[in-house]
């Protein structure tokens, strides 16, 4: 019997939803909260390009960022920290 591939909804509130070819039950992903992000991310959301992100992050200003492995993430949590320090100004 043939593999039915993940169904990703295009509502990216809703579910993906998945029927399981061996006992036919359906399976329903909820989406995952997205705890971590990049850095076009952060520049995304900041409208700065990421090279100022870049150079925040190098002399130790704007949201703390993270390594992970070779790769570098910023929590939500303290991006829109510093988008509210940002408000202030």
């Amino acid at each position: 019997m043939a593999k039915r591939p993940l169904v990703k909804s295009h509502d990216k509130k809703e579910a993906a939803h998945y029927v399981c070819p061996n006992c036919k039950h359906d399976i329903t992903y909820k989406p995952i909260r997205k705890e971590w992000i990049d850095e076009k991310e952060v520049a995304k959301r900041l409208n700065m390009s990421v090279q100022w992100v870049r150079n925040q992050r190098y002399s130790n200003q704007g949201p703390k960022a993270h390594k992970i492995g070779r790769k570098v993430r910023y929590k939500l949590f303290d991006v829109r920290a510093y988008e509210r320090t940002l408000e202030k100004f």
